[in-house]
Protein backbone atom coordinates (compact mmCIF):
# COMPACT_ATOMS: atom_id res chain seq x y z
CA UNK A 1 0.00 0.00 0.00
CA UNK A 2 1.01 3.55 -1.27
CA UNK A 3 1.96 5.34 2.51
CA UNK A 4 1.30 9.00 3.23
CA UNK A 5 4.53 10.75 3.13
CA UNK A 6 5.59 12.31 6.83
CA UNK A 7 5.21 16.23 5.52
CA UNK A 8 2.24 17.93 7.83
CA UNK A 9 -0.02 18.75 5.22
CA UNK A 10 1.72 17.60 2.41
CA UNK A 11 -0.31 16.01 -0.39
CA UNK A 12 2.16 13.71 -1.81
CA UNK A 13 2.21 9.57 -1.02
CA UNK A 14 5.09 7.39 -1.36
CA UNK A 15 4.37 5.35 -4.77
CA UNK A 16 5.42 1.27 -4.55
CA UNK A 17 5.70 -0.22 -8.18
CA UNK A 18 1.98 -1.28 -8.28
CA UNK A 19 0.70 1.97 -8.61
CA UNK A 20 3.32 2.80 -11.49
CA UNK A 21 1.33 -0.24 -13.09
CA UNK A 22 -2.24 -0.09 -12.28
CA UNK A 23 -2.64 3.69 -14.21
CA UNK A 24 -1.91 4.07 -17.59
CA UNK A 25 -0.60 7.45 -17.41
CA UNK A 26 2.00 6.87 -14.62
CA UNK A 27 2.90 3.34 -16.11
CA UNK A 28 6.90 3.55 -16.87
CA UNK A 29 8.98 4.38 -20.14
CA UNK A 30 11.95 1.53 -19.53
CA UNK A 31 13.72 2.51 -22.24
CA UNK A 32 13.39 6.38 -20.97
CA UNK A 33 15.56 8.79 -19.33
CA UNK A 34 15.25 11.60 -17.19
CA UNK A 35 17.77 14.04 -18.62
CA UNK A 36 14.69 13.72 -21.42
CA UNK A 37 12.92 15.71 -19.67
CA UNK A 38 13.54 19.56 -20.25
CA UNK A 39 15.01 20.76 -17.13
CA UNK A 40 13.38 24.56 -17.43
CA UNK A 41 9.72 23.31 -17.27
CA UNK A 42 10.61 20.59 -14.41
CA UNK A 43 11.94 22.78 -12.27
CA UNK A 44 9.18 25.35 -13.04
CA UNK A 45 6.07 22.98 -12.17
CA UNK A 46 8.49 21.86 -9.17
CA UNK A 47 9.10 25.22 -7.66
CA UNK A 48 5.28 25.55 -8.31
CA UNK A 49 4.56 22.54 -6.06
CA UNK A 50 7.21 23.63 -3.72
CA UNK A 51 4.95 27.13 -3.31
CA UNK A 52 1.82 25.25 -3.11
CA UNK A 53 3.27 22.64 -0.70
CA UNK A 54 6.35 23.81 1.12
CA UNK A 55 6.68 20.60 3.14
CA UNK A 56 7.86 19.18 -0.24
CA UNK A 57 10.69 21.27 -0.55
CA UNK A 58 12.19 19.30 2.40
CA UNK A 59 12.75 16.06 0.03
CA UNK A 60 15.29 15.85 -2.99
CA UNK A 61 14.69 16.59 -6.51
CA UNK A 62 14.30 13.12 -7.15
CA UNK A 63 12.01 12.02 -4.32
CA UNK A 64 9.97 14.94 -5.71
CA UNK A 65 9.77 13.85 -8.78
CA UNK A 66 8.47 10.16 -7.31
CA UNK A 67 6.05 11.39 -4.98
CA UNK A 68 4.70 13.24 -7.59
CA UNK A 69 4.08 10.42 -10.27
CA UNK A 70 6.36 11.44 -12.68
CA UNK A 71 9.66 9.06 -12.09
CA UNK A 72 10.18 5.68 -10.12
CA UNK A 73 14.31 5.18 -9.37
CA UNK A 74 15.25 7.74 -12.09
CA UNK A 75 12.72 5.84 -14.92
CA UNK A 76 9.80 8.52 -16.15
CA UNK A 77 6.34 7.71 -16.32
CA UNK A 78 4.19 8.34 -19.47
CA UNK A 79 2.94 11.54 -17.67
CA UNK A 80 6.33 13.16 -17.08
CA UNK A 81 7.39 12.19 -20.84
CA UNK A 82 4.06 13.69 -22.28
CA UNK A 83 4.06 16.89 -20.53
CA UNK A 84 7.81 17.26 -20.24
CA UNK A 85 10.08 16.20 -22.54
CA UNK A 86 10.32 18.10 -25.84
CA UNK A 87 8.72 14.88 -28.78
CA UNK A 88 7.63 12.19 -26.60
CA UNK A 89 6.48 11.19 -30.50
CA UNK A 90 9.63 9.17 -30.31
CA UNK A 91 8.15 7.00 -28.43
CA UNK A 92 4.65 7.41 -28.38
CA UNK A 93 3.70 8.35 -32.25
CA UNK A 94 -0.10 7.95 -31.50
CA UNK A 95 -0.08 10.78 -29.03
CA UNK A 96 -0.35 13.75 -31.38
CA UNK A 97 -2.99 15.80 -33.34
CA UNK A 98 -3.95 15.59 -37.02
CA UNK A 99 -5.80 18.28 -38.14
CA UNK A 100 -7.68 19.47 -40.86
CA UNK A 101 -9.99 22.50 -42.58
CA UNK A 102 -12.80 21.18 -45.25
CA UNK A 103 -14.74 23.69 -47.14
CA UNK A 104 -17.72 21.63 -47.06
CA UNK A 105 -20.08 20.01 -44.91
CA UNK A 106 -18.45 16.81 -45.58
CA UNK A 107 -15.10 15.37 -45.86
CA UNK A 108 -14.09 15.40 -49.39
CA UNK A 109 -10.74 15.19 -50.91
CA UNK A 110 -10.69 18.10 -53.41
CA UNK A 111 -12.21 20.75 -50.76
CA UNK A 112 -9.07 20.13 -47.96
CA UNK A 113 -7.76 23.58 -47.01
CA UNK A 114 -4.88 22.53 -45.16
CA UNK A 115 -4.02 19.74 -43.62
CA UNK A 116 -1.26 19.46 -40.60
CA UNK A 117 0.23 16.91 -38.00
CA UNK A 118 0.88 18.46 -34.35
CA UNK A 119 3.55 17.57 -32.48
CA UNK A 120 5.06 18.06 -29.39
CA UNK A 121 4.30 18.05 -25.73
CA UNK A 122 0.88 18.56 -24.03
CA UNK A 123 1.17 22.52 -23.97
CA UNK A 124 2.40 22.47 -27.11
CA UNK A 125 -0.21 20.16 -28.76
CA UNK A 126 -3.00 22.69 -26.73
CA UNK A 127 -1.44 25.47 -28.64
CA UNK A 128 -1.13 24.65 -32.18
CA UNK A 129 -4.50 23.29 -31.89
CA UNK A 130 -5.78 26.28 -30.75
CA UNK A 131 -4.12 28.09 -33.41
CA UNK A 132 -5.36 25.95 -36.03
CA UNK A 133 -8.84 26.43 -35.25
CA UNK A 134 -8.73 29.97 -34.64
CA UNK A 135 -7.55 30.33 -38.17
CA UNK A 136 -10.10 28.13 -39.96
CA UNK A 137 -13.12 28.95 -37.34
CA UNK A 138 -12.54 32.32 -35.82
CA UNK A 139 -16.54 32.26 -35.20
CA UNK A 140 -16.60 29.92 -32.26
CA UNK A 141 -16.13 31.06 -29.06
CA UNK A 142 -12.09 30.47 -27.82
CA UNK A 143 -13.38 29.20 -24.43
CA UNK A 144 -15.28 26.74 -25.84
CA UNK A 145 -12.77 25.55 -28.66
CA UNK A 146 -9.93 25.55 -25.77
CA UNK A 147 -12.22 23.66 -23.52
CA UNK A 148 -12.76 20.60 -25.65
CA UNK A 149 -9.46 20.66 -27.00
CA UNK A 150 -7.62 20.15 -23.53
CA UNK A 151 -11.02 17.43 -22.38
CA UNK A 152 -9.51 15.67 -26.13
CA UNK A 153 -5.60 15.73 -24.59
CA UNK A 154 -5.57 15.32 -20.85
CA UNK A 155 -8.41 12.88 -20.59
CA UNK A 156 -7.63 10.32 -23.83
CA UNK A 157 -7.67 6.90 -23.50
CA UNK A 158 -3.62 5.69 -22.79
CA UNK A 159 -3.95 1.93 -22.06
CA UNK A 160 -2.72 -0.39 -25.03
CA UNK A 161 -6.27 -0.27 -26.98
CA UNK A 162 -5.66 2.97 -27.63
CA UNK A 163 -1.86 2.67 -29.05
CA UNK A 164 -1.32 3.90 -32.87
CA UNK A 165 -4.49 6.05 -32.52
CA UNK A 166 -4.20 9.76 -32.93
CA UNK A 167 -6.20 12.65 -31.54
CA UNK A 168 -7.96 14.47 -34.19
CA UNK A 169 -9.91 18.12 -35.17
CA UNK A 170 -11.50 18.02 -38.48
CA UNK A 171 -13.07 21.46 -39.17
CA UNK A 172 -15.98 21.59 -41.64
CA UNK A 173 -17.65 24.87 -42.56
CA UNK A 174 -20.93 24.62 -39.64
CA UNK A 175 -18.96 22.45 -37.06
CA UNK A 176 -15.72 21.31 -35.89
CA UNK A 177 -15.03 17.53 -34.82
CA UNK A 178 -12.68 16.99 -31.61
CA UNK A 179 -11.99 12.80 -31.74
CA UNK A 180 -9.65 11.35 -29.31
CA UNK A 181 -9.36 7.59 -27.88
CA UNK A 182 -11.42 6.41 -25.53
CA UNK A 183 -12.06 3.19 -23.25
CA UNK A 184 -14.63 1.20 -24.82
CA UNK A 185 -17.65 1.80 -22.56
CA UNK A 186 -16.69 5.44 -22.30
CA UNK A 187 -18.85 8.14 -21.67
CA UNK A 188 -18.39 11.86 -21.52
CA UNK A 189 -17.60 13.33 -18.63
CA UNK A 190 -20.73 13.71 -16.63
CA UNK A 191 -21.20 17.06 -14.22
CA UNK A 192 -22.37 16.80 -10.72
CA UNK A 193 -25.17 19.14 -9.71
CA UNK A 194 -22.05 21.95 -8.48
CA UNK A 195 -20.68 21.51 -11.60
CA UNK A 196 -17.72 19.01 -10.40
CA UNK A 197 -16.91 16.16 -12.27
CA UNK A 198 -16.59 13.00 -10.21
CA UNK A 199 -13.83 11.07 -11.87
CA UNK A 200 -11.82 12.76 -14.51
CA UNK A 201 -8.86 10.66 -16.18
CA UNK A 202 -5.83 10.90 -15.94
CA UNK A 203 -5.89 13.06 -13.22
CA UNK A 204 -1.59 13.40 -12.45
CA UNK A 205 -1.62 14.63 -16.62
CA UNK A 206 -4.56 16.93 -15.65
CA UNK A 207 -2.97 18.74 -12.67
CA UNK A 208 0.31 19.52 -14.15
CA UNK A 209 -1.27 20.84 -17.36
CA UNK A 210 -3.25 23.03 -15.41
CA UNK A 211 -0.35 24.50 -14.06
CA UNK A 212 1.79 24.11 -17.01
CA UNK A 213 -1.19 25.95 -19.60
CA UNK A 214 -2.27 28.14 -16.72
CA UNK A 215 -5.54 27.01 -17.51
CA UNK A 216 -8.29 26.32 -14.23
CA UNK A 217 -9.58 22.69 -13.98
CA UNK A 218 -12.78 22.87 -11.92
CA UNK A 219 -15.06 20.62 -13.87
CA UNK A 220 -17.57 23.38 -14.73
CA UNK A 221 -16.03 23.60 -18.58
CA UNK A 222 -18.58 21.26 -20.62
CA UNK A 223 -21.21 23.22 -18.94
CA UNK A 224 -19.61 26.41 -20.10
CA UNK A 225 -19.64 24.61 -23.40
CA UNK A 226 -23.13 24.22 -23.61
CA UNK A 227 -23.72 27.57 -22.65
CA UNK A 228 -21.40 29.03 -25.57
CA UNK A 229 -22.28 27.03 -28.39
CA UNK A 230 -24.29 23.77 -29.60
CA UNK A 231 -22.62 20.78 -28.49
CA UNK A 232 -23.10 16.94 -29.17
CA UNK A 233 -21.47 13.23 -28.32
CA UNK A 234 -20.87 10.44 -30.10
CA UNK A 235 -18.56 7.24 -29.84
CA UNK A 236 -17.71 5.06 -32.80
CA UNK A 237 -15.31 1.87 -32.60
CA UNK A 238 -13.70 3.29 -29.30
CA UNK A 239 -13.13 6.53 -30.39
CA UNK A 240 -15.64 9.46 -28.55
CA UNK A 241 -15.91 12.58 -31.03
CA UNK A 242 -17.30 16.07 -29.34
CA UNK A 243 -18.75 18.48 -32.06
CA UNK A 244 -19.55 22.00 -32.17
CA UNK A 245 -22.18 23.11 -34.55
CA UNK A 246 -21.92 26.85 -35.97
CA UNK A 247 -25.94 28.02 -35.92
CA UNK A 248 -27.09 29.21 -39.47
CA UNK A 249 -27.74 32.56 -39.66
CA UNK A 250 -30.87 34.17 -39.12
CA UNK A 251 -32.99 36.56 -42.25
CA UNK A 252 -31.71 39.78 -41.04
CA UNK A 253 -29.99 42.66 -41.77
CA UNK A 254 -26.52 41.61 -42.49
CA UNK A 255 -28.53 38.88 -44.67
CA UNK A 256 -30.22 41.39 -47.03
CA UNK A 257 -27.17 43.51 -47.18
CA UNK A 258 -24.90 40.51 -48.89
CA UNK A 259 -28.25 40.09 -51.05
CA UNK A 260 -28.19 43.59 -52.14
CA UNK A 261 -24.31 43.89 -52.43
CA UNK A 262 -24.47 40.94 -54.63
CA UNK A 263 -26.92 41.89 -57.16
CA UNK A 264 -23.60 41.99 -59.25
CA UNK A 265 -21.78 39.14 -59.21
CA UNK A 266 -19.30 39.11 -56.48
CA UNK A 267 -16.03 37.34 -55.70
CA UNK A 268 -15.26 35.38 -52.20
CA UNK A 269 -12.68 38.31 -51.26
CA UNK A 270 -15.21 41.26 -52.24
CA UNK A 271 -17.66 39.25 -50.27
CA UNK A 272 -15.19 38.98 -46.83
CA UNK A 273 -14.33 42.64 -47.51
CA UNK A 274 -17.75 43.64 -47.79
CA UNK A 275 -18.50 41.78 -44.64
CA UNK A 276 -15.54 43.07 -42.79
CA UNK A 277 -14.60 39.50 -42.04
CA UNK A 278 -10.72 38.66 -41.80
CA UNK A 279 -11.46 35.20 -43.25
CA UNK A 280 -12.63 34.05 -46.70
CA UNK A 281 -13.18 30.75 -45.05
CA UNK A 282 -15.26 32.38 -42.30
CA UNK A 283 -17.38 34.35 -44.77
CA UNK A 284 -18.27 31.57 -47.01
CA UNK A 285 -19.19 29.68 -43.93
CA UNK A 286 -21.29 31.85 -42.12
CA UNK A 287 -22.96 33.85 -44.35
CA UNK A 288 -22.39 32.82 -48.22
CA UNK A 289 -23.25 28.97 -47.63
CA UNK A 290 -26.18 29.23 -45.86
CA UNK A 291 -27.65 31.40 -48.63
CA UNK A 292 -26.38 29.08 -51.59
CA UNK A 293 -28.32 26.38 -49.74
CA UNK A 294 -31.57 28.43 -49.75
CA UNK A 295 -30.70 29.09 -52.90
CA UNK A 296 -30.88 33.25 -52.43
CA UNK A 297 -27.74 33.40 -53.64
CA UNK A 298 -25.96 31.47 -56.61
CA UNK A 299 -22.75 30.46 -58.16
CA UNK A 300 -21.55 31.75 -61.79
CA UNK A 301 -19.88 28.39 -62.27
CA UNK A 302 -21.56 25.86 -60.55
CA UNK A 303 -19.53 23.13 -62.34
CA UNK A 304 -16.85 24.74 -60.57
CA UNK A 305 -17.12 25.79 -57.50
CA UNK A 306 -13.37 26.41 -56.04
CA UNK A 307 -12.50 28.30 -59.32
CA UNK A 308 -10.72 31.63 -58.64
CA UNK A 309 -12.70 32.89 -60.96
CA UNK A 310 -16.40 32.05 -59.21
CA UNK A 311 -18.98 34.58 -58.82
CA UNK A 312 -21.98 34.64 -56.28
CA UNK A 313 -24.83 36.54 -56.94
CA UNK A 314 -28.37 37.57 -56.14
CA UNK A 315 -31.21 34.91 -57.29
CA UNK A 316 -33.72 37.16 -58.33
CA UNK A 317 -36.30 34.02 -58.71
CA UNK A 318 -37.07 34.76 -54.75
CA UNK A 319 -35.46 31.96 -53.25
CA UNK A 320 -37.13 28.78 -54.76
CA UNK A 321 -35.37 26.21 -56.28
CA UNK A 322 -36.57 24.69 -59.45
Amino acid sequence: MPQESLFGDAVCRIRDPLYYRSRPETRLVENATLDLLDPHRLAFYLDYKENENPSLARVSRAQQLHMLGLSYEGTPTLAAMLLFCAYPQGFFPEYRILAAAVDDTEWKEEKILEEKKMTGPVTDLFEQAVAFCHKYAPSFPEEAVSELILNALLHRDLSEASERTPNYIVIFSDRIEFWNPCAADAVPIKETRSGAAPEIPNPTIASIAQVLLDVPLQGKGIALVHSLCALDYKVEEQELCATLRLASIADGDEQSRLLEFCRIPRSRKEIAEFLHVSTIFYAMARYVRPLLNQNKLRMTLPGKPQSSLQRFVTNLSGGKKG
